[in-house]
């Protein structure tokens, strides 16, 4: 690592999205805070303690996380604290790259045996370290917004996977709301279609992205696509 640190990949349209806007000014700051945070590792799941980075004392970080969690942007167990969809929705790194892939794992074996950590492995169908049940990720709120964002983290921004239809999305901090997730195949008519509504089409983009992310296309196919749709970074 360099004198400057980490270079954090974070797509700007996240501070537009309408469920970044939602949150209080101190979770904003908070979760960009973590975002580039040196912490935060490759994965986007890691060990937390309350520290000067945020600038506010104890209660004031201690309402900011409570809020991000609560509006499904974060999830905490013990010291670990997941940015939901900070690892999805990185535009520099790919799961379907198996150096990257190896990078994330070897940093997910060195967290705490709890169940956040399973969790987060299941999500993002990689080896987990240890053996033991994980729980569904569900929306604390019940009546939030069904759009995703990287709050769902970086907007990310987040659906569940196709082994856990009723798992809510995540989000992870940096990508234009995406559509509820659904099973993604590279024979399904959805990669095909042309939506004229520029919101739904912000949302075709990071759904092929996702896809892409997993695994689930090829790189050669999603970018084609893009390319056709017009898609800029």
């Amino acid at each position: 690592m360099s004198q400057r640190g980490t270079y954090r990949g974070i797509f700007s349209a996240m501070v537009d999205d309408p469920d970044f806007q939602a949150l209080s000014p101190q979770p904003r700051h908070v979760f960009l805070t973590l975002r580039v945070s040196p912490q935060l590792g490759p994965a986007g799941i890691f060990r937390y303690y309350p520290a000067v980075q945020t600038g506010l004392d104890g209660d004031e970080l201690a309402k900011a996380l409570t809020e991000l969690e609560a509006h499904f942007w974060v999830v905490r167990e013990g010291p670990i604290l997941w940015l939901r969809n900070a690892l999805l929705h990185d535009p520099s790194i790919r799961l379907s790259d198996m150096k990257h892939r190896k990078t994330v794992e070897k940093w997910v074996a060195g967290l705490p045996k709890l169940g956040i950590v399973l969790t987060f492995c299941e999500y993002y169908k990689i080896t987990r370290p240890f053996e033991g049940p994980t729980k569904a990720l569900r929306r604390p709120c019940a009546q939030e917004s069904e759009s995703e964002t990287e709050s769902g983290s970086e907007s990310q921004s987040k659906s569940e996977p196709e082994s856990e239809p009723e798992v809510e999305p995540l989000r992870s901090g940096g990508m234009p709301p995406a559509p509820p997730r659904v099973s993604l195949s590279v024979d399904s008519d959805w990669i095909n279609s042309n939506p004229q509504d520029a919101s739904e089409r912000k949302r075709l983009f990071a759904r092929i992205l996702e896809a892409k992310q997993r695994g689930e296309i090829t790189a050669e196919v999603a970018d084609g696509r893009l390319r056709q749709m017009g898609y800029k970074r």
